[in-house]
This record gives C-alpha cells, sequence and structure tokens, in this order.
C-alpha cells in the first residue's frame, strides 16, 4: 500500500517520478493499494500512466483529487483489470451517471462516491466537525414546597 494523504506539495512531475526507472532503480510496481486523496494538483496523465504500470491494484482511493476529469478516471478503470473498489468522493466534476458504461464494463466494482451538497472546496478532510447543539430547550421544573 502507497498512502500519499493529504501531501498537497505532490505534484504531476512527483507522481511521474514514483514510476520512472532511472540509473539501475525501478520504480513502483505491482503495488495492491493506492491512496492518493487530497491531492489537488495532480492530473489525469501521470495517474494513468502509474495506473498502466500496476496493473495489480485493486483498491485505488482518489478522493478529493479535484484535477482529475471524467475521461482520466474512466481510462485509469479501463487500465486496471484487477480493481475491485475505487473511492472518486469530493471531486464536484465527476458525475457516476457519465461513467454508466465504463462501469458496465466491470461489474464487481466498488465506486465509492457520496452526495455532496455545499462543499468546502478548503476542506481537506481531516478535520472533524464540531457535533451539532439541540435547538430544543430543555424545560425546567418548578421546584415545589413538599407537604
Amino acid at each position: 500500500m502507497l498512502d500519499v494523504t493529504g501531501l498537497n506539495t505532490i505534484t504531476d512531475e512527483g507522481l511521474a517520478s514514483l514510476v520512472i526507472e532511472e540509473k539501475g532503480v525501478e520504480g513502483i510496481r505491482e503495488l495492491r493499494h493506492l491512496r492518493l486523496s487530497g491531492l489537488n494538483k495532480i492530473t489525469d496523465e501521470p495517474t494513468i500512466k502509474f495506473c498502466t504500470r500496476n496493473r495489480c491494484l485493486t483498491i485505488l482511493e482518489l478522493c478529493r483529487c479535484r484535477a482529475l476529469t471524467i475521461a482520466g478516471i474512466e481510462s485509469m478503470i479501463k487500465a486496471l483489470p484487477c480493481l475491485k473498489k475505487i473511492n472518486i468522493n469530493m471531486i464536484p466534476k465527476i458525475k457516476v451517471a457519465k461513467m454508466k458504461d465504463t462501469l458496465e464494463s466491470k461489474p464487481g466494482l466498488e465506486v465509492i462516491q457520496f452526495a455532496m451538497r455545499n462543499v468546502d472546496l478548503k476542506d481537506n478532510g481531516l478535520r472533524v466537525p464540531l457535533p451539532r447543539k439541540s435547538k430544543k430547550k430543555k424545560k425546567k421544573k418548578k421546584k415545589g414546597k413538599k407537604k
């Protein structure tokens, strides 16, 4: 598993460098679980390259990777024959309904995407929301004298 969640400084070049073979050093291969959640700067091309080099990926988490497109996600799904689960939550541009044909070609694929309303684009997903306070006021009991 490779988890680089929340490392916003990772760019396309940084992701591409993980798969390039240089001076006898092999890039990452045969990875089964990749978590790139929160990497706002990465785009389709290096992510697709990473996926084609790691065709054994079974879990791909791309939550909050807002620069990715539907075409890129579809290419990744097609490039990964072993893919069982993909998390594309909190990517406003991606609509599962528009990827219907691609998803039908992979019947066992679990796609995670929650309905999004009023999304805070500055939210990195790491903060915990405060519990809501109840608006109902409790009635105070009147203290009476005991006889």
